[in-house]
Formats: structure tokens, sequence, C-alpha cells
């Protein structure tokens, strides 16, 4: 199975001015009236994308509104299939989820077709599952290691607001989660001895494993 970001997030889960103050760096003040200003913005800016995607592969979760796809060679109980064993069901990774893009696979003719959203339904679990319908059988398909694609939005859904802010997008992403993220910032930005960033990483990885979730497939 793969995962691909087919969307990424609009905006990050912290912000620079959130992660200057958790490794209590001065910004410089310019302008008039002044304005803070951030020399690092763009090393610090990388390492919170890094950090933030460290935390989702470690948590197994989305944090901020992003599009992903999963692929496998096949569904349920056809020779090979690689979305988990002879199960009729996919598990939707990378929660929290939003909604289905697109169910599609390859048929025995290597056409990318479309399931009508009346022939599956996703169940509502922590980790979400994707089934078809009664009665609904995949024709065959065609020996690839994509041959089904399930397209679909996951993360904590932003707070309503037009245009959206960074503010909106990072609302209702948990607090320890955001102190993950900042933790893994201070580990890449800053400069330590060896006990100290051995604090720190036990700090990060301790809300990393208490935020995990548990799946068949990941």
């Amino acid at each position: 199975m793969n995962i691909t970001v087919v969307t990424p997030p609009l905006f990050e889960p912290v912000t620079v001015a959130e992660a200057y103050q958790h490794l209590r760096w001065d910004p410089e003040l310019e302008g008039s009236p002044p304005e803070e200003v951030y020399p690092l913005q763009g090393l610090i800016e990388r390492n919170i994308v890094t950090a933030r995607e460290y935390v989702e592969k470690g948590t197994c979760r989305a944090l901020v509104e992003q599009t992903i796809r999963l692929s496998g060679s096949a569904w349920g109980s056809q020779p090979g299939g690689r979305f988990r064993d002879c199960r009729n069901y996919i598990e939707l990774l990378r929660p929290p989820f939003i909604e289905i893009v697109s169910l599609q696979y390859y048929d025995g003719a290597n056409t990318l077709q479309t399931v009508d959203p009346a022939n599956y339904y996703v169940s509502d679990d922590l980790v979400p599952r994707l089934y078809t319908g009664t009665g609904y059988i995949f024709p065959m398909f065609y020996e690839r290691d994509d041959a089904v694609r399930v397209t679909y939005r996951v993360g904590y859904a932003a707070e309503a607001a037009s245009p959206m802010t960074q503010e909106a997008a990072a609302a209702n992403v948990p607090a320890a989660l955001k102190d993950a993220i900042l933790l893994h910032v201070q580990i890449l930005s800053d400069r330590f001895d060896r006990n100290e960033r051995e604090d720190l990483e036990r700090a990060r990885d301790a809300i990393i494993t208490q935020n995990r979730v548990h799946t068949f497939s990941a």
C-alpha cells in the first residue's frame, strides 16, 4: 500500500512566531512603527514542515487539512492484493477523516474507472473503513501496484474563515501535537549537548506515543 499526498496543507499547525517564542529567540524590530522580523524565517519554515511530517508519521494522523491517496494492487480476496489480506474493506489511514474524493480502479484493459459513490460507504470509526455496498463486485483488476486508488481529505477540520487563515486552519489541532512539532523544530534548529538533546527527544516521543493511532495496515 502506498500513501501519496495529492494536495499538501495550505497552512502549518504552528507559525514562525510561535517557533521563535518556543526557541526563545528574539525577532528583530524594523520599520516605523516597528514590526517584528524573523531573520531565520526560511530555515524555521522548512523545519516546521519537517517537524509536522515527522509527527504525522509517528502518530499515523494528518494534522491539518490535506488530500491524500491510498493505492494498492487489488481489493479483498483477489490474489496478490495489497490491501490488508482478504478483508472486504480498506482502512482510510491518516485520520481524522473528512470526506472521500474518489474511489477508482484500473480495469482489465488498464483503463481508469471511477466507482459511483452509491456503491460504497465509510464507517464511523477512529480509523474509518471504506466498504463496497451489498451486491457490488469489482470487475477484474489490471495487474499493477496502484490498481485501486482511494483519494480522500483528512486532517483536523479548519474553522470557517473567508479567506482561510493559518489560525483557522490550525484551530482544532490538539495542543499536545503542536507541542511535539515545536519540540522537533527545537531539535532541528538549536544546539544542545547530548543529554539536553536526549531529554527533548524523549519529551517529543512521549507525546507521539500517547497520540499514536493503531491500525491493521500501518
